[in-house]
């Protein structure tokens, strides 16, 4: 039975052996897993940063130096500061290996291994993430105050308040409970954490949970392309073949 050469076209072109295999990567991050106070620079996954007013145009400074907190704890934890004790906006996590219970009268338990920061005086305190490539990203968050205080204003945002993916506000040991967003992002995007003090910063410190799993866009796994690419190329020349012999064959008759 002879076929004709159309039939055959689709049947070397696309053999039932040969299927592209899409895979998607996906990637995790965790604000306090990944926490440093090594690295903090503009090419940093995450980095901590701050605004010297309160306008969230995405553009936020980075802060310089670490310190041991300045509130009455028995063993102090370290946070990113900007050296201004009048304004103190920081970025932190408890790294002493235990919790600490702030004095004062605040009965603050800042937690073993917890990150929290703290907007200053007229000033944002940010916790940015930077997308490594693009994809979907999953976002799955908590942000809670643990002190007898507030209110604070929280944003997540990505690159600036043009794209608030989520907001609200915290008042003396409220919490937003488990959250989750999903959003697009391009590589070199941020996705930016903001605290803004409403005014007073007295015991404005809050405690962020997050965990982010960027899933990249799908390729075709490089092995299977190769075979699929040979495979064509080689059904390509049968057809080739086939065409000339039916070429003959009709020139005979």
């Amino acid at each position: 039975m002879k076929f004709p050469l159309a039939v055959i076209f689709r049947m070397t072109l696309f053999p039932a052996t040969c299927s592209l295999s899409l895979h998607a990567d996906v990637i995790t991050f965790d604000v306090a897993t990944d926490f440093s106070f090594a690295n903090n620079t503009e090419s940093s996954t995450w980095s901590y940063r701050y605004a010297t007013d309160l306008e969230r145009d995405g553009d936020y400074l980075l802060y310089t130096t670490v310190n041991p907190i300045a509130d009455p704890f028995t063993v102090k934890p370290s946070v990113w500061n900007d050296g201004d004790d009048g304004s103190p906006a920081w970025v932190g996590k408890n790294t002493t290996g235990g919790d600490q219970i702030s004095g004062g009268g605040n009965n603050w338990n800042w937690q073993a291994d917890d990150v929290m920061f703290h907007p200053g005086v007229g000033r944002l305190s940010v916790i940015s993430w930077l997308a490594p490539q693009s994809g979907t990203l999953t976002l799955n968050y908590q942000l809670s105050d643990d002190i007898s205080g507030g209110p604070v204003s929280w944003f997540i945002e990505q690159n600036s308040s043009v794209q608030t993916l989520a907001n609200g506000s915290l008042t003396s040991q409220a919490t937003t409970g488990p959250q989750q967003l999903s959003t697009t992002v391009a590589q070199g995007d941020r996705i930016n954490f903001l605290l803004d003090p409403v005014g007073s910063i007295g015991t404005d410190a809050v405690v962020i949970n997050a965990s982010l799993s960027l899933q990249t866009n799908s390729v075709p796994e490089p092995a299977t392309l190769q075979k699929c690419l040979f495979a064509v190329v080689g059904l390509a020349v049968l057809f080739a073949k086939k065409r000339a012999n039916h070429q003959r064959e009709a020139h005979d008759h």
